[in-house]
């Protein structure tokens, strides 16, 4: 899978969904809460447990939100519930993007610590990192 074209795809879809500034910012809540991120790294159960309530909690104000959203809009009708739905399914899918996009950029940059170590990087590329010039996976800040 392309890391780029994943990238893209994935803003197109969240266009797609048509969310509004309060709905994208639960979406965010919610994929920092993502339990099965390979970035974050919940230590013990009791961060685990309360991750998991927030992001719980987080997909209930969700749907109220989508809810509330449909019941204020011209377009009333008796499939409001299969347009949530919907609407959820299509974020769960956003959801797994966001991940999958998170694991490539994992694996990309193992490989680039396991074969450039010792390298000279470009001012630009270590501000983005967060990396020394001279790029060593050895060193321990």
């Amino acid at each position: 899978i392309n890391f780029v074209s994943l990238l893209i795809e994935t803003k197109n879809y969240l266009s797609q969904l048509n969310l509004n500034d309060i709905e994208i910012g639960i979406l965010c809540g919610i994929v920092l809460t993502t339990l099965n991120d390979p970035v974050i790294n919940f230590n013990n159960d009791e961060s685990f447990t309360i991750a998991n309530r927030i992001k719980n909690e987080l997909y209930e104000a969700l749907r109220f939100e989508i809810t509330n959203k449909l019941k204020t809009s011209d377009t009333n009708d008796s499939s409001d519930d299969n347009t949530i739905n919907t609407l959820l399914e299509n974020i769960n899918t956003f959801l797994k993007k966001v991940h999958l996009i998170g694991a490539i950029h994992l694996e990309n940059l193992k490989f680039y610590k396991a074969n450039f170590n010792g390298s000279k990087l470009p001012d630009l590329i270590s501000e983005i990192y967060e990396l020394n010039k001279t790029f060593s996976i050895f060193n321990n800040e």
